[in-house]
């Protein structure tokens, strides 16, 4: 894991002498880590003084296709159908991009 985080902040360094913001997109299958992984990515730049934000993308979910989703799931009526409407319509992408915009912006 350090080395991984020494890359980032590697990478992060030589956009920020530009004075260009950096964005970290964590992707992987649900419950793999990904939260924990950038919790600590996220102190590890507070440790180095680095001016971070984390955006937990579950914060951006359509409630009302969760909760139709997750009564599936539950109910044992769990299908492909609600599998794909899970991944294509859960998160509300244009709020999520707003509000990396907006971080992008307060960290420089």
């Amino acid at each position: 894991m350090q080395d991984i985080l020494a890359f980032i902040k590697t990478k992060y360094e030589q956009h920020h002498s530009i004075n260009r913001p950096f964005v970290v997109g964590i992707n992987g299958i649900d419950c793999s880590g990904k939260t924990t992984f950038a919790k600590a990515m996220s102190k590890y730049f507070s440790y180095y003084k680095i001016v971070n934000n984390h955006l937990d993308i579950d914060t951006f979910n359509n409630p009302v296709i969760e909760s139709e989703t997750y009564k599936a799931f539950v109910s044992d009526s769990w299908d492909e159908e609600d599998l794909n409407k899970y991944y294509k319509l859960i998160i509300n992408y244009s709020d999520a991009i707003r509000a990396v915009s907006e971080s992008k912006k307060n960290t420089l």
